[in-house]
Parts: structure tokens; sequence; C-alpha cells
């Protein structure tokens, strides 16, 4: 769909994606092997943020269960923003969501349309979370926070909240110039895991 697409397109697009973090993460980063115990469960925050080309742009913790209204708010309040930061052409950006029912609901294409950012959704296949770059974000931020070991979930999101600032701009730059190597990588595994 988009392998012919040139690297100059990928530089104007804005990669945006959910992650949840969990304070005590993996096992591996507790000596000997062990998770700490937690009454009644240690919870988790969910993150939404974006980045492009050029650096990372926002990162926003959701409180509740993210549904289209919440969805909607985020967009409003980062979007134009982060086009400006960025430095994203904004005749021809192009916004990068997958097919989550949020972003596919009525009410969302309906506040995409008005704001005349309909026109800019990167067409994205179902279940392909390996052809989202952001995942190699997501990792590099939940090891720089598990590090710090967040002791509960207001920590984990200002720590989560400063980390992400800290993201080296090269990566944001270097995911988007491989860009067509990941899709070529996911076509050979034939929309499989790739590593």
């Amino acid at each position: 769909m988009h392998v012919y697409k040139r690297q100059r397109f990928w530089g104007n697009v804005l990669w945006t994606d959910e992650t949840n973090l969990e304070p005590f993460g993996q096992s591996h980063q507790h000596g000997g092997g062990t998770i700490p115990t937690v009454r009644h469960g240690g919870g988790s925050v969910l993150f939404w943020g974006c980045f492009a080309a050029s650096d990372t742009g926002n990162l926003e913790s959701v409180q509740d269960t993210m549904k289209s209204q919440e969805y909607e708010g985020i967009l409003e309040r980062n979007i134009l923003p982060i086009v400006r930061k960025l430095s994203l052409s904004r005749r021809s950006w192009d916004l990068q969501q997958d097919n989550d029912p949020k972003h596919t609901a009525k009410s969302t294409q309906e506040w995409l349309r008005k704001k005349k950012t309909l026109d800019y959704i990167l067409k994205w296949p179902s279940m392909s979370p390996d052809l989202n770059p952001i995942e190699h974000l997501w990792k590099d931020l939940k090891i720089a926070v598990w590090r710090l070991h967040p002791s509960n979930l207001r920590q984990l999101e200002q720590f989560a909240l400063e980390e992400w600032g800290k993201l080296p701009a090269g990566k944001c730059r270097r995911l988007t110039v491989k860009y067509r190597d990941r899709m070529l990588a996911v076509i050979d595994a034939k929309g499989g895991a790739t590593k």
C-alpha cells in the first residue's frame, strides 16, 4: 500500500499510538527475578503519544478508559501544536492512527472532518502493530521508567512524562528513515511479527 512512498513522505507523518505502563514492569528489572507484591494489583497508566521524524511530540496520560470522546479531546489539545512544534509541512502532513474503534468511531470521524484533518489520515491495515515505529519508542520509554523503579502510579506517570522528552531525536529520525525496510520486513513475514 505505502511501500513505494518516498522518504520525504515518511518525514511528514505524525505517528500516534497508546500504551500501558505498569509500575513494576518486567520481572527482569527487579533483582533475583522477583516482582514486588502489591495488594489488589499494581494498576497501570494508559498513555497516548506521538512522534515525527524531527522529534517526539506530546505524551499524555489518560485517566480512565479511553473512548472516542477522550481521544477527540487528546487530538484537540495536541494535533495543531504538535504539527507546528515538529515542523511538519502544514499542507502535506499525515496522521497515522491504527484502526482502534475509538479512532474509527463516527464521532471521531466527524471531529476529524470538522477540523479538516480527515484528508490527512494515513490508510492503515488492521492488526499490524509491527508497522508502527512508535513501538520502538514505547519499549525505550518503558525501560527508562522501570529503571527508575516507580513505587506508585503517580510516580510512574511523572517518570514517563519526564523520560519521553529525553528520548533522542536521532532515534525518531532513524525510525522514519528506515520505515520502508520495516514495511518490507512485515511483508516478508506475511504480516507476522518482525524483530
